[in-house]
């Protein structure tokens, strides 16, 4: 009896389990494992020797598994795709893809935006690689997501408002970089102290970002461990302005030591 029903199995074009795994280069325990979820159940199981069998249109069906994963869309959620006749949307199915592949590109060319703007950021500073004194250098536009912050913060302190800023840029979706650091604004002898992080330009307004402009900057460079006093380095500026900004930033290098890291004092010329 078994034999005369795999005739006609074969008779009818179908095919076994190991032969869909052979054609679509998948595992044999995944094709177990689809049966097992509910996704891809074998058009026939032989009772006897409980071989598995498919269909040519089940390929189909296997096709649009793998492209579910894929898309990284769960398989448990392949019955939303099925309407009420029980067939399959694949229509759906791809729109949804579509805008999925379209949030994983555009997630890809943020990241590829924070890589290409960290490697500026470290080839623009190894030209003013431990400068001594007073420079001035040509700094591009910025975007900087910043918190309020009491002045000459510990470095555990520091540490602390950077973790912040963190976990409130992976929340509204805003791609932080390298740089970090914090911004002074002096107005009426009277200073307020930020902490930053530098960001890739959002696609959004939000109150959370700083723009700071782009010009020429004088700059001086410190250690993080020696604090400086501003006023007294940029003493020119502020004998001559009611408003002062000053951006103390972190100096991106190919190396990093945290000892040996500095800080870079910058304020618009």
């Amino acid at each position: 009896m078994g034999e005369s029903i795999e005739k006609v199995m074969k008779m009818k074009k179908y095919l076994t389990i190991g032969q869909v795994a052979k054609i679509k280069k998948v595992g044999i325990k995944s094709l177990r494992y689809y049966e097992k979820i509910g996704v891809l159940i074998p058009a026939y199981t032989n009772p006897d020797t409980n071989y598995r069998y498919y269909t040519l249109d089940q390929l189909l069906v296997l096709d649009t598994i793998l492209l579910c994963i894929d898309l990284e869309i769960p398989l448990k959620k392949m019955n939303n795709y099925t309407n009420a006749d029980d067939q399959f949307q694949i229509k759906l199915l791809l729109e949804d893809g579509k805008k999925i592949a379209s949030k994983k590109i555009k997630s890809l060319e943020q990241s590829l935006s924070k890589i290409e703007l960290n490697l500026s950021h470290i080839n623009k500073s190894a030209a003013y690689q431990d400068k001594k004194g007073l420079y001035t250098k040509h700094v591009l536009q910025r975007y900087m997501l910043r918190t309020p912050s009491k002045p000459k913060l510990s470095p555990i302190e520091y540490q602390s408002k950077l973790s912040e800023l963190f976990s409130l840029a992976q929340e509204k979706d805003i791609y932080a970089t390298f740089p970090h650091g914090t911004i002074e604004d002096y107005k009426d002898r009277q200073v307020t102290n930020y902490t930053f992080l530098e960001t890739v330009k959002p696609e959004f307004e939000t109150d959370l970002i700083r723009i700071i402009p782009e010009g020429d900057y004088l700059c001086f460079q410190q250690l993080v461990a020696t604090y400086p006093d501003t006023q007294d380095i940029f003493k020119n500026i502020f004998q001559t302005r009611e408003e002062v900004t000053i951006i103390i930033s972190s100096v991106s290098v190919t190396t990093f030591s945290y000892d040996r890291m500095f800080m870079e004092f910058q304020t618009l010329i």
